[in-house]
């Protein structure tokens, strides 16, 4: 579990063991909101409880051949010679700089 803010000295991540599961209330007055993976989020109200433990399926992972830096590489044409080149070029006179 990390929280929205992980780089506050008061808020760090959460590891729990596989056989455990947690739990968590919302004691502010306030609602509050969850987000899952960046892309679900849910209001919980004051007293709503959320329980986190581990699915009993394995989570598929898509993984690609190329790395997301090598896709965008090829797609921006950072590899070709005449960019080699034109930086190479662009950067001989102050060689320090670039």
């Amino acid at each position: 579990m990390t929280p929205i803010c992980p780089h506050t000295l008061t808020n760090r991540p959460l590891v729990v063991r596989a056989d455990r599961g947690l739990s968590v209330t919302n004691v502010s007055a306030d609602h509050a909101i969850l987000t899952v993976d960046g892309l679900w989020s849910r209001e919980v109200e004051p007293g709503d409880v959320v329980e986190v433990r581990k699915a009993t399926r394995p989570l598929r992972v898509f993984r690609p051949r190329s790395s997301f830096f090598g896709i965008l590489r090829q797609k921006l044409s950072w590899e070709s010679a005449s960019m080699r080149h034109a930086t190479t070029e662009a950067c001989l006179p102050k060689l320090r700089s670039c």
